[in-house]
Order: C-alpha cells, then structure tokens, then sequence
C-alpha cells in the first residue's frame, strides 16, 4: 500500500473553509476579546435552541441561522474569561460549529468523527510544511475538555445536552469481534507492506495498486491505535532522489537539491508515535540529467546533512534500501532535448545521483541494503558487472565492510520487477560475492 504523511497522521475529514476570494469578518488568524464576546452569545443562542426544542426534534435544527443571528456591535459581560478560556485553540470562532458536527453524529448514534474546518488563506493554498492543525479549526476531541469551563462561565449545559445524547451511542460492534479477526479485516484494507511517501506524486503509477482505505481509522482512538499498529509498524519511508530536478510539475515529489529542507521539516513534525513505527528509510536513485548545470559540481558540495537529519528523527530505522530506477525503453525529452541522450549518460547520471546521497548517509547508523533489479540493464557479463558495482564507492565500502552486498527488495517492487529479480539473482549474487583474492583489484 502506498500512503504520504498526510494519509498517514490525518485520520479526520476535511471540511473545506470559505473560498480564499469571500469576504471573511474571521479568519483565525486573530482572536479577540471582542469575537470571545461573541462565541459567548453564539453558545448561549445554541444552549437556548437546544433546550426549548423537544431532543427528536433537535436532527432537524437550522443551526446555522441561530448562530448568524447571535452577534454583537457592543461589548459583552464576561469576554475577557471567555477569551482566556479558549485562546490556546486553534480558530475558537468556530467552536459552535464544531460541537454542532459532533452533537449531529451522536443524535443518529454512532460515535462523534472529528472534522478538521480549514482556514481560509489569500492565494488559495497553505504552505505545505504547516502541519494540518496550524491550517485548521480545533477538533472536538481538543473542544471537549474546554466545555465545562465555558458552560460555567456562560450559564449554558452544552456538556450535559452533548452526554444525554452521546448516552445513546451503542458501542462500536466491530471492536467485539476476536482480535484475530479484525486483523484479518485490517489486512484485507492494506494487503501489502505499507510504502510512506513524504509528499504525494501526482502521476500516474505504472501498476494498478490497491485503494487506500484508511477511513476505518477515524471511529475511535482504540481504533486507529489498534489499525495503526498492524499496518504501519515496521513501515518504510519512501524517498525518490533526483538531485536538479527543477522543469517537472511533481518536484516536491522527489528529494532534490531544492526539496532536501522540506522533506527533512515534514518528517521532523511527524509524531513520535508515527515516526517509531518506520523502520526502514528506501532511497530510489533516479539519475541526474545529462545536461544538469550541477554536474560540473562535486556532490560534496552540494548538501550533505538533510539525510543524515532524517535518519536520526526515526528512532527505530533498521535499514536503509538503495534501489534504482528502471532505465526507460525510450530516453526522456525534455523541452526537445533528452535528458539522457544515451544509455552511458543514464548510468552516469545514476552515478552522480548515488554519490550525491553517499555524502549525505551517516557514517554509522542503520545498515545499507541493495535492491540491483535495476542498477543495470544487461547483466549478461558477471565480471563487468562486478567491476561496474565496484566503481561505486558507496557499494565499494559495504563490500570492503561487509564482504558481500546485503540484498534486498524494494517496497515498491512491481510484478515485473519481481519477474526480473528471479532471474537476474543469480547472476547478480555471484557478481557481488566475495572472492577469495582481492576483491578491490577491479576497483
């Protein structure tokens, strides 16, 4: 299964925010004692509503038009505590809201769902390194605590009126079953190893995969732990390196030169708990172009800590697995150009790329593992082939410290590539076994 962080941390549903072109009188950016004084008069509206209408009644309320009628021009007793009371939320303006989504849900039985209301934001998108709760209004799960206070203060009983209901709620049969099978139901959602990507890619897999279905993990806390530990401990962090990839449309898709902060921020705002879970790091190396300006550079000179600074954010990484990208059946164009004009400026671009990332790696840390399927397209000569893997100073020393190459497969390994790996693994085992004379004699 292949999910992004996103996938990953953000188990609420999006409710989408005014349009970024509406005339906003609150936005969330600025809580005052004045918009305090108003949510005060919002609740106490809402409280009202509630309590003078019979509760079979209540799914049925016109909410919105009571709170768009609850506002003042003047100052209102009380908004100095009320304003304290909530100022730590993210966007207290819309705590009406929230609890009106939460108390609707538990009016037809079933467990509240936390929904993350968006801000608005001129220009039509957030940044991508905030983190969804800098973006978004408080969740009722972060509201719900807060309740009582505010019902003291405003002389409201949103809290009892939210348990009579919640009362009724039956508990989540599913969490009855045997825990054998609700793995086996976790396991039919997410049928293969988990692949974690940093950014989403926008493209088009060239396999079929299966939907990810992550729904499941919004019922309950218990739940998603319970979701979250089958399917995503022992999960990989997915990483496409491509060091000067600068014309295409998913650059944030890949690790370059220009990504390396952005992907290193992402992953230091992951959760402890999400980020215990992965325990290996793959790194599939897309060659650099052959007319890249930074070619002419030393990849020692280009950054070498943003992978290192990965690696240490995950506390339990096992391994770090190279893979390579598959050579195309027709070299790239790019703006009437091709990126590889031939096979040798692919590998050299590939060669480029591999010494780009060596500089980054830790010198001690998780083991390094090798998925070959693709590190060269004819494999018929083992010895050339073990002089072109010795040529690689990176592969040199995991020989020269290990005696051989670990191999392994990539998480993200298609059928096809499943097919060439049965086929080429003998070749590629005896090419990278060691030998009883020196084995750095090619080199």
């Amino acid at each position: 299964m292949v999910v992004t962080i996103d996938d990953f941390r953000g188990t609420a549903i999006a409710k989408p925010g005014p349009r970024y072109c509406e005339e906003l009188v609150d936005d969330g950016s600025k809580f005052t004692v004045a918009n305090a004084g108003d949510l005060k008069l919002r609740l106490q509206a809402l409280h009202s509503l509630l309590l003078h209408t019979p509760v079979e009644h209540h799914s049925t309320l016109r909410f919105d038009d009571v709170l768009k009628a609850a506002s003042s021009r003047t100052y209102v007793d009380g908004s100095e505590h009320a304003y304290f009371a909530v100022k730590s939320l993210s966007w207290p303006s819309k705590i009406p809201e929230v609890f009106i989504e939460a108390y609707r849900e538990v009016l037809q039985s079933r467990p509240f769902t936390n929904r993350y209301i968006y801000k608005p934001v001129l220009g039509g998108s957030w940044h991508q390194d905030m983190s969804v709760s800098a973006r978004s209004a408080a969740t009722f799960s972060a509201i719900r605590p807060v309740l009582p206070e505010l019902d003291s203060l405003f002389g409201t009983e949103l809290t009892n009126l939210y348990q009579r209901a919640e009362y009724q709620v039956q508990p989540f049969a599913f969490m009855q079953l045997p825990v054998e099978l609700r793995f086996e139901v976790y396991d039919y959602l997410s049928p293969a190893h988990t692949l974690l990507r940093v950014f989403a890619k926008d493209e088009h897999d060239s396999e079929p995969r299966s939907p990810v279905r992550l729904d499941i993990m919004r019922v309950s806390k218990a739940l998603y732990k319970e979701t979250a530990d089958r399917l995503f401990n022992g999960s990989t962090l997915y990483i496409e390196a491509y060091p000067d990839l600068k014309r295409s449309v998913w650059i944030q898709a890949y690790f370059t030169r220009t990504t390396t902060i952005e992907y290193v921020a992402r992953v230091m705002r992951m959760s402890r708990a999400a980020k215990s879970r992965v325990a290996q790091l793959e790194l599939r190396i897309f060659p650099e172009d052959a007319a890249s300006p930074i070619n002419s550079f030393h990849a020692e000179q280009l950054d070498t800590s943003s992978l290192r600074r990965i690696c240490t954010e995950l506390p339990n990484l096992e391994t770090i697995l190279i893979s390579f990208e598959k050579i195309p059946n027709r070299l790239c164009l790019l703006d009437g150009r091709a990126r590889w004009p031939n096979q040798a400026s692919f590998y050299s671009g590939q060669r480029f790329t591999l010494a780009w990332i060596h500089a980054q790696l830790p010198s001690e840390g998780p083991k390094v593992v090798w998925d070959m399927t693709h590190f060269r397209h004819s494999i018929d000569d083992p010895a050339l082939l073990r002089k072109e893997i010795l040529s690689q100073p990176l592969m040199k020393e995991s020989i020269q410290r290990d005696g051989a190459l670990d191999l392994a497969w990539s998480a993200n390994a298609t059928q096809e590539d499943s097919q060439r790996w049965s086929e080429i693994r003998g070749v590629v085992s005896e090419a990278v076994a060691p030998r009883r004379s020196n084995i750095f004699s090619l080199g």
